[in-house]
C-alpha cells in the first residue's frame, strides 16, 4: 500500500490488491493519492476547523501575512519618498540614486 512518502509508490499498487511490485519512485496515479488520502485521514482525521489550536494557526498565518506585506509597503513608500524634492532637501541629498534608496 501507498505511503506519504510525497506521492511516490514503495511497493504495492492500492488499487489492484494483487501485491503487484512496482517500481520504486514511480509516481502515483490521482486515483492512488485518493486512497492514501481516505486511508490517512481514517487513521489520523486532523484538527478541527473551530478547536482552540486551529484559530491558533488561523492567527500566526494572519500575522505572517501582515508582516510580509509590511514589507512591500514599506518599499514601495521609501521608493516614493526618495523622489520628494522636501526630502531630498531636508537630507542635504541631490537626485535620486543609489545614494538616497
Amino acid at each position: 500500500m501507498a505511503s506519504g512518502n510525497g506521492g511516490f509508490r514503495t511497493s504495492i499498487d492500492p488499487e489492484k490488491h494483487n501485491h503487484e511490485e512496482k517500481v520504486r519512485g514511480q509516481p502515483m496515479t490521482p486515483i492512488e493519492r485518493q486512497i492514501a488520502l481516505k486511508a490517512a485521514l481514517e487513521i489520523d482525521p486532523g484538527v478541527s476547523g473551530f478547536s482552540f489550536r486551529a484559530f491558533q494557526a488561523y492567527l500566526v498565518t494572519l500575522v505572517v501575512c501582515c508582516c510580509s506585506s509590511d514589507s512591500g509597503v514599506d518599499g514601495t513608500v521609501m521608493g516614493g519618498i526618495n523622489g520628494m524634492l522636501q526630502y531630498q532637501h531636508y537630507f542635504d541629498m541631490s537626485g535620486v540614486g543609489a545614494k538616497t534608496s
